[in-house]
């Protein structure tokens, strides 16, 4: 995965794999991510500086990098996401939606 990704895209790494992190980075992850504050209001939070914020993403982002590189969990996420895109709702029945909305919801909420 190239290591160029959108503010969007460590969001959904840190939704899929942020528990594997470390407490600590993953609560300033989540807060910087997640959350949308900035260095400087998560580090007032924490009483630390701005610089131990700054390593502290720039140590999430880089592990986060290396578990999809490994697994490829969001790829595939991405890739399903389309495939259901592109179902044509017409063709099937309302028992098959149901089926697809549910494996939707797992898909999305189940990571």
């Amino acid at each position: 995965m190239a290591e160029n990704l959108t503010k969007e895209d460590i969001g959904n790494l840190l939704v899929i794999y942020g528990k594997l992190l470390t407490e600590v980075v993953y609560r300033r992850m989540e807060s910087f991510y997640l959350d949308d504050l900035s260095y400087s209001e998560i580090a007032k939070n924490e009483c630390v500086s701005k610089t131990a914020i700054y390593d502290s993403l720039h140590d999430g982002e880089k592990a986060l990098i290396e578990y999809e590189n490994k697994l490829q969990l969001y790829q595939r996420l991405k890739k399903l996401r389309y495939l259901f895109s592109e179902l044509d709702d017409d063709n099937i029945t309302d028992v098959q939606k149901k089926i697809l909305e549910e494996i939707k919801g797992e898909i999305e909420y189940g990571i």
